[in-house]
């Protein structure tokens, strides 16, 4: 396991929970926080932001994103994904997976766009809610308190976000079948 100690700092006021304990290890058991030296402050502010950007909704909530994210994680250190995949993947795997459906609102795509809804239009009636999850995540980590990854070079910086959004994306079930043929 691995340091908790940032979680109870004074610069964090939010208390950890243990799914939030849950992420913070993954991170750290896999490498990504040691291969991309992010910082401690700053990754508990992100993890406990988007803790308190998922809703308390009966499926779409943060247990669940940690469950998948957990799923995720499982997949990279027992199986054979761990030699083909590169740090960067691993790193964009875990964040999406963790981000993957944060501030859902229980409501289907096909039904916001159906009503008119505001992210239907904003989004143009395209993954609707998978492009509303990859920019909150987006603009959670363009929080100063949350920033991440501003020490990354401007090219790393490019392919997490082109991953990420690319991951996120995927998760949209109307395309779901499309993808894996």
């Amino acid at each position: 396991p691995s340091d908790m100690s940032w979680c109870r700092s004074n610069s964090v006021r939010r208390e950890p929970d243990g799914l939030v304990v849950m992420v913070t290890d993954m991170r750290s058991i896999s490498g990504v926080i040691e291969n991309f030296n992010l910082p401690a402050e700053k990754l508990a502010s992100f993890v406990l932001s988007v803790r308190d950007g998922y809703r308390k909704n009966p499926y779409h909530n943060f247990a669940h994103a940690v469950h998948v994210m957990h799923e995720a994680f499982l997949l990279v250190c027992y199986t054979s994904v761990y030699e083909v995949l590169q740090p960067i993947d691993i790193l964009a795997l875990l964040m999406c997976a963790l981000c993957h459906d944060v501030d859902h609102g229980a409501y289907t795509n096909n039904y916001r766009c159906a009503i008119g809804d505001p992210l239907a239009i904003t989004y143009n009636d395209f993954s609707v809610l998978e492009n509303h999850h990859c920019a909150y995540t987006f603009r959670v980590l363009s929080r100063p308190e949350n920033a991440i990854f501003e020490h990354l070079s401007a090219g790393d910086k490019k392919e997490l976000r082109q991953l990420m959004v690319n991951a996120i994306l995927a998760t949209d079930m109307s395309s779901h079948f499309e993808i894996v043929s």
